[in-house]
């Protein structure tokens, strides 16, 4: 593997998170081109007071001196079913929210990207509206000060990362703020954002055929990496 990595130096920036079972959240960069400029864990307080993972807001600078400010998200599951548990994801929906804010008060024109598996999909209470994001596809009229889901083009044509119960739900998104699809120096490629399907992630056949292939199904060692789909969007950084 590390003849595809040579010209990589990739480090991690990470904070250990109270989540009992030890699942938190890390960003892997490539110092070559990305400087950290401040790691911030931000603590989401759960009505029931059960502790739950951070989320991981990390600064980073471009060698071109431009500055990135990047979410890395692992929502509260939807254990007891979506409803029960839905507080529970609009409350870090509402944290996230109220630092996007705080941090925009004096610079209205970040370069924000939200990224994770938010055990929502778009359209959800906790994404739409107290996160307050907006479909995008390549025509969408760019707003100033706004949140765009690069997953929603995915997402309403029937696609998901995760599927349960026979249904596709697109669980893991990265959604940015106007900045990165309107006219800054780091900006999207449009109809970049695209679930990563190579063969050896995806189950070849059985009752689970074309979802991702987990690590274990039950005790059952499977040798698969996750049971969510990846996803990934390309963007360019403009020196």
């Amino acid at each position: 593997m590390h003849r595809y990595f040579a010209d990589k130096n990739y480090k991690v920036a990470y904070a250990e998170a109270p989540d009992k079972r030890g699942i938190d959240n890390g960003l892997i960069y490539d110092s070559n081109k990305f400087e950290v400029l401040s790691i911030n864990p931000i603590e989401v307080e759960l009505p029931s007071k059960y502790p739950t993972r951070y989320i991981l807001e990390v600064k980073l600078k471009t060698k071109s001196n431009q500055e990135i400010y990047v979410f890395v998200n692992h929502w509260p599951s939807r254990g007891g079913g979506e409803v029960k548990s839905q507080p529970n994801r609009i409350k870090a929906a509402k944290v996230l929210r109220e630092e996007i804010d705080l941090l925009s008060e004096n610079n209205e024109k970040l370069n924000i990207i939200i990224m994770g598996d938010f055990n929502d999909v778009p359209n959800n209470l906790s994404i739409a509206r107290y996160l307050w994001t907006n479909d995008y596809n390549c025509s969408t009229t760019v707003e100033p000060n706004r949140l765009y889901n690069l997953a929603y083009q995915e997402f309403s044509s029937g696609n998901g990362s995760y599927l349960y119960r026979g249904n596709w739900n697109m669980l893991d998104q990265i959604i940015v703020s106007s900045e990165l699809v309107g006219s800054g120096n780091i900006k999207y490629i449009c109809n970049s954002f695209q679930l990563i399907k190579p063969e050896f992630l995806i189950q070849q056949d059985g009752n689970y055929k074309g979802s991702a292939l987990p690590t274990f199904g039950g005790r059952t060692y499977l040798g698969g990496y996750s049971d969510h789909i990846p996803v990934r969007a390309k963007f360019i950084i403009n020196k």
